[in-house]
């Protein structure tokens, strides 16, 4: 799917599909023919050309791209390569925008616990807004990367009430029934 963004006065920025991406093949096309000067950072780094490409598609796209890239482009991942030709913070959002979301998420946990505290704040945004599916995803690619747990690594990091609500959150096994019973949330907002 290409995808546009379309900013409206008092909503954020939102990707409206506009058309489909049938293969790889189709995104190798994006990079051979209608983006060629992404497959050669070594010349130097055309930013508009990356923020064209890489904020203009969805995550799944963005990795087809990445894979074309990485046939095209010397056997190097885009991620290397952007490491190497940017800086700053638009290193880090290009580096985001190129990396699996699981992948991305698990090392922004890995981030969070290191060190004297934890990033409370990450740990809220991520765990709260990732489907179980994600969370399961996001468990794997941070025992990949680590070797721990990652249930075992927050109970070692965090305490507390709030422990209590990230572990449950880290679990997965959230209810994602659309369902709304009318009933039970009044009886939920009462104990509340």
């Amino acid at each position: 799917m290409l995808a546009c963004f379309r900013s409206l006065k008092h909503w954020p920025v939102l990707v409206v599909v506009i058309d489909t991406i049938p293969n790889p093949l189709r995104c190798r096309s994006i990079l051979l023919y209608s983006q060629p000067a992404l497959l050669d950072l070594s010349a130097g780094t055309n930013e508009k050309t990356l923020i064209d490409v890489l904020t203009q598609r969805s995550s799944g796209q963005r990795q087809l791209i990445c894979k074309a890239y990485q046939e095209e482009a010397t056997g190097k991942t885009l991620v290397e390569d952007l490491e190497g030709d940017t800086h700053g913070h638009f290193e880090d959002l290009l580096v985001a925008l190129a990396t699996p979301p699981a992948i991305y998420d698990s090392q922004e946990v890995t981030k969070a616990l290191k060190g004297v505290g934890t990033k409370d704040s990450v740990l809220i945004e991520i765990f709260a807004t990732r489907s179980n599916k994600q969370i399961k995803e996001i468990s794997d690619a941070y025992l990949k990367q680590t070797e721990r747990k990652l249930t075992l690594d927050l109970k070692n990091e965090i305490s507390g009430e709030f422990a209590k609500a990230i572990l449950i959150l880290a679990e997965g096994k959230r209810d994602e029934n659309t369902h709304v019973d009318a009933a039970k949330a009044k009886e939920d907002a009462k104990v509340l």
